[in-house]
């Protein structure tokens, strides 16, 4: 037996107004299936506003795997979260990891069929070993060696995910195995990524497939500014005059930013 659509990712620290431009596009787009939150730290009306959009609260612990940073913690706790399904025999048909601050949908991000595991690159440049957020990651989870191996492979970002839900399950087991090597100074960084990276372009995951970026999802960070429009409806197009579903790191670009804050305003009590 298999479970309906899910989309899965961490909230902590966040406030509602953060949230809003997730939250209302998912719902807004048709999605009407699951969304289930990782939560920690979240006020009273941050849980009412989750509440309201039917969002599943799932509080997770301060502290639950030292000494890993929540950024790499969620893996594990996404593995436990995805085994608990399978062993109810209600895996999710449809899984979608994500991260929630900064991204944003123009359609229902199940409305495009999927592959057993579908990931997403970023810009062509810089590669991996010309960012220097990445290349420390790598060097300092797994050194220089394997940062020489990746350096000319374009980054694949660990924040927006597609699959089945037995494709999330086997990427979540391949990151534990993975993170649980990690040194204590590898742990405490932000370093899935650089486990991430590793899995993808190794292709340690069967079905894995790899996505150049602005297609279902386009990653913003390295976007020019210049290449970004808004039509009269609101629909935003990247390079190309391409309407991307799932818009990642839109807070990249001041003009989306305000335009997106602005549309998926909430009003909370006073």
């Amino acid at each position: 037996m298999t479970g309906p659509p899910v989309v899965l990712g961490l909230a902590m620290n966040y406030r509602a107004e953060q949230l809003a431009p997730f939250v209302l596009s998912l719902r807004r787009s048709g999605y009407n299936g699951k969304i289930a939150f990782l939560c920690a730290n979240l006020s009273d009306d941050t849980q009412a506003f989750l509440r309201s959009q039917s969002v599943e609260i799932i509080p997770i612990p301060p502290g639950l795997y030292p000494p890993y940073h929540v950024q790499n913690a969620r893996w594990f706790i996404y593995l436990e979260y995805l085994m608990r399904l399978l062993l109810a025999e209600a895996l999710p048909v449809s899984v979608f990891l994500t991260d929630v601050r900064d991204v944003v949908f123009q359609a229902d991000p199940f409305a495009t069929p999927h592959g057993e595991l579908d990931v997403f690159l970023e810009n062509a440049e810089p590669v991996l070993g010309g960012c220097p957020f990445n290349s420390r990651w790598m060097r300092t989870c797994f050194g220089d060696h394997v940062l020489e191996e990746m350096a000319a492979q374009t980054i694949a970002c660990s924040g927006t995910i597609q699959a089945s839900g037995r494709g999330a399950l086997r990427l979540a087991l391949e990151m534990w195995d993975m993170m649980m090597a990690f040194t204590d100074v590898a742990a405490c960084d932000v370093s899935d990524q650089a486990a991430y990276n590793v899995v993808v372009h190794r292709g340690l995951v069967d079905g894995l497939r790899i996505h150049a970026n602005g297609g279902r999802v386009l990653t913003l960070h390295h976007v020019g500014h210049d290449r970004m429009q808004i039509d009269q409806n609101g629909v935003i197009y990247g390079p190309g005059g391409v309407a991307s579903p799932i818009l990642h790191q839109y807070d990249r670009h001041p003009m989306l930013n305000d335009f997106i804050t602005a549309r998926y305003a909430v009003a909370l009590p006073a």
